[in-house]
């Protein structure tokens, strides 16, 4: 392995040319971790820093520069950063640097421009804050050594600003810098009216105070201070502190009012904070109180011991309605929105950095919110938490989501080490519960509206938590997974300051870009699939193509923190449809056949399809037949498509048949379409003319009338969606089939209406087919009923009532025919098995064997105990 430590470096002596020069360096470093990592660990050079120095005789003076793209030292990180130091009389010093951060604290800039003296200095100083705060510190003076053990700087007057607020410092302030401490003489800062002063000393003493006065002064200043802890503060200030013993144990008398008092937006009310200092018994008394308007929501009172050796607080909490939603961000870290109020007297006791609360809480109105889910909750009645030592409680209690009123119960118990590395552990018993609400910008990979029965567990610490999800989908659940991918998103990082990596790179740069953090929760679903959910595969988002079901399955889904999904287990479709599309021009509507099934094995997007569908139409047989006589006769056609294999890419076969002609037609259809090649042409024909082809019509005039009816479906179409908008009672569908070019006797309209009852389990289908033209008194009208008799589907009852139009190619003896029908379809292997399940007794089986398991794992956990 070769490390560059330098890639360019030279030394100059003096020579004749260069007579005012006596030594000169210019170095560009490489990599310098090799030296780094040795006398310096915490130090990092960005490769491509360079350095110049220069001396010269006039004057001993010495010009340093320095350029960096980026340099890392422990927590505090800038980037290009340049400097300008030169060393002698009347020395310029100067100082740029981008991008500082400073431990939690990023700043947008650093700039110092100063003049160096034997004996002082002038500078002037600029700090960019943070843009979600915005502004700029800007500080500039003299610093003078007054004595060998005293520095003293004088602020020169300067305006600056911190978020909106203008700031302005007064003259006439110094402050005298030594060993022993700080003193600080009259130092003012104005802000439109508003003043702070501060006189006083910064020492170990406790005899030495420090006051600081306030009047009206907005507390927005303090905000900087607050930067990515997700909370904003605002408010006018005003009022007294004394401070001593600053530099060992700070102690604090005050008396402080925050008018209008502002956290994120939302308004608490007036807090006052009162506090004195004995200095014989060595305790702070606290008095702290919020009041909105007369209502007293907040009481803090109790005493503080700085110098105790053990537990130094002793408070105690009262809240009567105190509005908990401002503190959202101190909650867990799945949770937004929590929002109520809360009543009742907690304890506070422990160290100041180290607290912890005992006592009860009520809980009133309590809701919160689950941004991964996209669903909202409210906790009815006024549920209890208790506190303890490093414990929050709250019992069971029954959950209510806001948007459709689905109900659960939920238990949770949150430890912390003293409000730091969260352990949660919810436990949620569902009863069809709303557990997911999202769509597709959410989360382009799976979404949909999920509604439960079963338990979800909440487990983990904050930064690794766990949601197990074993549940039962029930009525109204839709799941969308889109097949044709997600779209992909480019997050952007922290940039590098050089050039990307080398292949074989053996050390990466701390500055590359940064991987997006983990979301830090992981979701393991545990699913069984019934009927009443609806899986929705989106073939192609830009058409409206999809393959939608509903059917029985049991599905493992598991999507870890960096967002990679996995999802195993089969499911069988009782009942779905295709929507097919061409181009986005031509869609049609396959109703997927029962027994079918989707196998997935890990990724969504490689599962497996089992699926055989039917197309409906009603057209001429002219291209199917040989006889004209016949050609011209319209009568009901099934086109079956069937996809089996990878779901992306699966092979796809076609079939036709006739269910209402007589068997011998049926046969010569099979036979003229028994070359595959001419099958699939057939198909399409169908799907894009609605007619079959014919090969003695010639190519021109079959797709001049195709297209005539192809025109006619698109408008047929966007009526059907308008009227699936609108219609919510039925689904109502439109149709058009047109005459001459593609073999039809006439024109026909036709109009379908469609209603499912008793939560899908009895559906009526009906189509009237209206002639255009000279036989407009002839009606063809079909009605079929079709009942589930099991929830599962697998036994059902069928009547219908067709019409036949006196067709003498179909063998019938009236203008409708009726029929009943009782249909049971079961998967099985030997006939053993299918007895089982004719006569009910898998169930009993399946039923004796989860007894059975549950009468195990019950006898382990005693075993255990």
């Amino acid at each position: 392995m070769k490390i560059a430590l330098l890639q360019k470096s030279s030394y100059h002596e003096l020579d004749e040319e260069d007579t005012d020069v006596a030594f000169s360096l210019d170095m560009k470093s490489g990599d310098t971790r090799l030296l780094t990592d040795l006398f310096l660990p915490e130090l990092y050079l960005s490769p491509g820093t360079e350095l110049m120095i220069r001396h010269r005789l006039d004057g001993n003076n010495t010009q340093i520069k320095l350029e960096s793209p980026g340099v890392l030292y422990g927590d505090m990180e800038g980037r290009n950063i340049k400097t300008d130091v030169v060393l002698g009389d009347n020395s310029p010093l100067n100082i740029q640097v981008e991008n500082l951060k400073l431990g939690k604290f990023d700043f947008q800039s650093l700039a110092f421009y100063g003049n160096l003296h034997p004996d002082s200095l002038h500078f002037d100083f600029k700090l960019g804050i943070d843009e979600n705060v915005g502004g700029i510190i800007h500080l500039r003076g003299d610093a003078v050594q007054v004595d060998t053990n005293k520095l003293g700087v004088w602020f020169l007057p300067t305006d600056w600003y911190i978020g909106e607020g203008i700031f302005s410092i007064a003259s006439d302030n110094a402050f005298f810098i030594s060993k022993d401490g700080i003193s600080v003489q009259d130092f003012e800062v104005v802000s439109e009216g508003r003043t702070m002063k501060v006189n006083g000393y910064v020492s170990k003493s406790p005899y030495e105070i420090l006051r600081v006065q306030v009047e009206n002064f907005s507390v927005d200043i303090f905000n900087f201070l607050l930067t990515n802890s997700g909370y904003q503060l605002h408010g006018l200030l005003e009022g007294e502190i004394i401070l001593n013993s600053l530099l060992e144990k700070p102690r604090f008398a005050s008396n402080l009012k925050i008018d209008s008092l502002y956290v994120n937006e939302d308004w608490l009310g007036n807090l006052f904070i009162d506090s004195e200092w004995y200095i014989s018994d060595m305790f702070i008394d606290l008095d702290v109180h919020l009041d909105r308007g007369r209502l007293r929501t907040l009481v803090i009172e109790g005493q503080y011991f700085p110098d105790a050796d053990g537990e130094n607080l002793d408070l105690k909490l009262i809240m009567d309605r105190f509005r908990i939603h401002p503190f959202t961000n101190l909650l867990t870290a799945f949770t937004d929105n929590v929002r109520g109020v809360a009543s009742g007297q907690v304890a506070v006791k422990g160290r100041l950095a180290r607290p912890y609360f005992e006592g009860e809480l009520q809980v009133p109105n309590l809701g919160l919110s689950v941004p991964y889910l996209n669903t909202d909750y409210n906790i009815e009645g006024a549920p209890i938490i208790r506190f303890s030592e490093k414990q929050i409680f709250i019992p069971q209690a029954q959950v209510r989501d806001s948007k459709e009123g689905t109900l659960g119960t939920v238990r949770a118990d949150l430890r912390h080490d003293f409000f730091t590395d969260w352990q949660i552990d919810v436990h949620i018993d569902a009863d069809r519960l709303l557990l997911l609400d999202t769509d597709i910008s959410l989360n382009d990979y799976y979404f949909g509206k999920a509604f439960v029965s079963g338990e979800i567990d909440i487990k983990g610490p904050t930064s690794d938590l766990k949601m197990l999800i074993d549940v039962k989908t029930n009525r109204g659940t839709q799941f969308f997974i889109p097949v044709d991918g997600p779209t992909e998103v480019n997050p952007m990082g922290f940039v590098d300051f050089v050039e990307p990596a080398k292949e074989n790179e053996e050390k990466e740069s701390p500055f590359r870009v940064a991987k997006v953090e983990d979301s830090g929760l992981e979701l393991q679903f545990n699913i069984d699939v019934t009927p009443d959910a609806e899986v929705i595969l989106i073939m192609d988002q830009r058409t409206g193509e999809n393959i939608r079901g509903n059917g029985r399955g049991k599905l493992r889904l598991n999507l870890d923190p960096q967002g990679n999904i996995s999802l195993f287990g089969n499911l069988e479709i009782n009942r779905g449809e295709y929507l097919f599309t061409l181009g986005g021009l031509v869609r049609k509507r396959f109703f997927i056949e029962p027994g079918g099934s989707i196998s997935f094995n890990g990724d969504p997007y490689e599962a497996m399809l089992d699926l055989s569908s039917k197309y409906v139409t009603r057209t001429s047989l002219s291209g199917a037949v040989a006889d004209p006589t016949l050609a011209s006769v319209r009568t009901e056609v099934n086109l079956y498509l069937h996809l089996q294999g990878p779901m992306l890419n699966p092979e796809i076969k076609f079939d036709i048949k006739l269910p209402n002609v007589a068997p011998g037609i049926q046969a010569e259809v099979a036979d003229r379409f028994a070359d595959p090649n001419r099958l699939t042409q057939q198909a399409f024909s169908l799907l894009a003319l609605n007619s079959f082809y014919a090969d003695d019509l010639g190519l021109d005039a079959q797709v001049a009338g195709g297209l005539t009816n192809t025109t006619f479906d698109v408008f047929a179409g966007q009526v059907n969606n308008f009227l699936s908008q609108y219609v919510k009672v039925v689904d109502i569908a439109v149709n058009y089939t047109g005459e001459g070019a593609t073999g039809a006797s006439q024109e026909e309209f036709e109009v379908a209406v469609s209603r499912r009852l008793m939560d899908d389990r009895v559906s009526i289908n009906g189509v009237v087919g209206v002639p255009l033209g000279a036989n407009q008194n002839q009606l063809a009208g079909d009605v079929e009923v079709e009942v589930m008799l099991t929830e599962d589907g697998r036994v059902r009852a069928k009547a219908f009532n067709r019409s036949y139009q006196n067709n003498f190619i179909i063998e019938q003896t009236g203008l409708y025919s009726q029929g009943v029908g009782l249909f049971y379809r079961t998967d099985f292997n030997r006939r053993r098995e299918l007895l089982r399940r004719i006569l009910f007794l898998e169930k009993q089986r399946q039923d004796e064997e989860a007894d059975e398991e549950a009468d195990e794992e019950a006898e382990e956990e005693v075993e255990e105990e």
